[in-house]
């Protein structure tokens, strides 16, 4: 297990010092990644739960037990899938036969584990290895969420977000979400020509019932592909009832039901785009050759760094979207510029303003000789190879050989 998997605390506890050892504790965890939000009373506590449906809810115990109970049954309703972990100290108890006894109480009012505070980080290791190797616990696996973020916008990052769902639907029907999460210019719906009846707003508007089943009723079809779209607000007035809440929530959600979850996000940093940074298994970084675009890429690089996102989960993508111009940087020199790897190049290809004015990606009708479609089939290959395997894709990957038939029988149909 990779630290590209990802779990979800929520703390409940009106001690602000609870926050600071595990936030303490989490750098240490092996395997994981660990990420918390906190709650300083039991009530927004449930509604955290509900909203954002963590793995993991602690509850601190603090002399009274009686409440327990009733809070643990509530965070079975609205986060079937989250474990209770209870968390103490043990000053409470006179000794350890009343500890024991406290302890036998807790567990019989659907609390799974217990932490001692201050919090050990061998013991929340401890604790985080028992819950995720309990079969029983989880549904099935997450699907994968990829983010394309970029500093500034014009940089092809909605063009090559909008040809890897494509690529990755055609390869995995019916289980891949696009979500355009660029809140107020949202253009993904119209690359693929599709006229939105219903967005992200009506999510937003439906926040006391939004479920994975409703969830799925709000996004889109895209027959060529069968890819699965939920389109940005309609208008910049319908954006503003879309915050980070709710993209916290629509994500879990459907990482639930989908096996890859592509966002595409408006090119600013601001508290949506962190929620969804948050929940990335991979963060796809897209920019160009020119040297004011990797100016900012670098600066945005080093903001990711400050915000403790590892590096390992930011893939640099180059997007080549003019021809090819003298003095034109090479990927050595960005390199050299950025102080990081090049995960993938896609190249110039004068057919792609044709094919995102006409609402047909290009990677739908482009040759196996195309640049442009081993490229994008590139990125697919490198995200299929990071991604676990999935509830609804128990089958290997497809060989290459799998996939130059399947290529055939696509141009066949095509032509």
């Amino acid at each position: 297990m990779s630290r590209d998997t990802s779990v979800r605390f929520l703390v409940v506890s009106p001690d602000e010092t609870l926050e600071d050892e595990f936030e303490s504790a989490f750098g240490s965890i092996k395997d994981y990644r660990c990420v918390a939000t906190y709650a300083r009373d039991e009530r927004s506590g449930v509604e955290s739960a509900r909203l954002q449906l963590p793995d993991v809810v602690v509850i601190e115990l603090r002399g009274e037990f009686a409440g327990v109970r009733a809070f643990a049954e509530e965070i079975a309703h609205v986060a079937p899938d989250a474990a209770v972990v209870a968390v103490y100290r043990r000053q409470m108890f006179n000794d350890a036969d009343a500890e024991t006894s406290a302890i036998i109480d807790v567990l019989r009012v659907r609390v799974q584990d217990f932490l001692r505070r201050p919090i050990s980080i061998g013991e929340l290791q401890q604790t985080v290895d028992r819950l995720f190797n309990m079969p029983v616990r989880s549904t099935g696996p997450m699907g994968k969420v990829i983010s394309f973020i970029s500093n500034k916008g014009g940089v092809g990052k909605s063009t090559v977000s909008t040809n890897v769902a494509c690529e990755l639907a055609r390869r995995h029907p019916g289980r891949v979400l696009l979500v355009d999460a660029s809140l107020q210019l949202g253009i993904c719906a119209s690359m693929l020509d599709i006229e939105p009846t219903q967005s992200i707003t009506d999510a937003a508007q439906q926040m006391d019932r939004l479920d994975s089943k409703l969830l799925e009723q709000l996004a889109l079809p895209h027959e060529p592909s069968g890819l699965r779209v939920l389109a940005a607000p309609p208008t910049v007035l319908a954006a503003t009832e879309v915050d980070d809440r709710v993209l916290s929530r629509v994500i879990t959600l459907a990482r639930r039901s989908f096996d890859y979850v592509i966002v595409d996000t408006f090119p600013v940093l601001d508290g949506v785009v962190l929620s969804i940074l948050d929940l990335s298994n991979i963060v796809c970084l897209v920019t160009q050759v020119m040297v004011p675009v990797l100016n900012g890429t670098a600066s945005l690089l080093e903001t990711l760094g400050q915000l403790g996102l590892d590096e390992r989960r930011v893939w640099i993508l180059l997007n080549r979207g003019q021809p090819a111009f003298p003095a034109q940087l090479n990927p050595a020199d960005i390199e050299e510029h950025l102080g990081v790897h090049l995960r993938h190049d896609v190249p110039y290809d004068k057919r792609v303003p044709q094919a995102v004015n006409i609402g047909q990606p290009l990677i739908l009708s482009s040759s196996r000789l195309s640049r442009f479609r081993r490229a994008i089939r590139g990125i697919v290959d490198d995200i299929e190879e990071h991604a676990p395997t999935t509830q609804a894709s128990a089958d290997s990957p497809a060989t290459e050989q799998e996939r130059d038939v399947r290529t055939a029988q696509e141009e066949a149909a095509v032509g």
